[in-house]
């Protein structure tokens, strides 16, 4: 179940005192727009309605996994993510210059960035523990991201954040050997 605001804001508080990083540098390497978050798919796809044009597009955050988690668990991502972004006003950024993402606000598919204001939802859901950082999309990243990423995952996991309540081995390592 999705913690209450005043939950999510104790939450956040912790995160920095704890040094943790979870405001990156606003938009600037991609090209962006802003748009409303009108439906949350799971804990790294959402439907956005773009200001410009009113057209909905599909947003996938650039270097998230969640998949192979099970239905509780990818359940709990989803309503972390709706939580911070459902029906509220995003800069969707995106970058055009690598041949590996199929992102142009012309394509019905777009992956890249969600902010909410300064605060990139990615790494929101990376440092709660509710996504981990795909390690596939490395070449696909800006630099600054990879280490902010990087270190947002493994934080969690060391303060048993999310998906990594547990002490036990990672869980997306768990599910692929049953």
């Amino acid at each position: 179940m999705l913690a209450p605001a005043h939950s999510r804001t104790r939450i956040i508080r912790r995160l920095l005192l704890a040094g943790w990083s979870i405001v990156a540098t606003a938009p600037a390497a991609g090209q962006a727009f802003t748009a409303r978050v009108a439906r949350v798919d799971d804990g790294r796809t959402v439907e956005v309605i773009a200001e410009n044009d009113s057209k909905t597009r599909t947003v996938r955050l650039l270097a998230l996994e969640i998949a192979g988690l099970p239905e509780t668990a990818s359940s709990r991502s989803r309503k972390n993510l709706a939580g911070w972004a459902l029906n509220r006003t995003v800069t969707v950024e995106w970058f055009p210059s690598s041949p590996n993402l199929p992102s142009s606000p012309k394509n019905d598919l777009i992956v890249g960035r969600l902010w909410l204001g300064s605060t990139d939802l990615g790494l929101m859901q990376i440092s709660t523990g509710f996504a981990r950082h795909d390690r596939e999309q490395l070449a696909d990243e800006p630099t600054n991201e990879r280490t902010l990423y990087t270190e947002a995952e493994q934080r969690a996991k060391d303060h048993h954040y999310g998906m990594w309540k547990t002490s036990g081995p990672d869980p997306w390592q768990t599910l692929a050997t049953k």
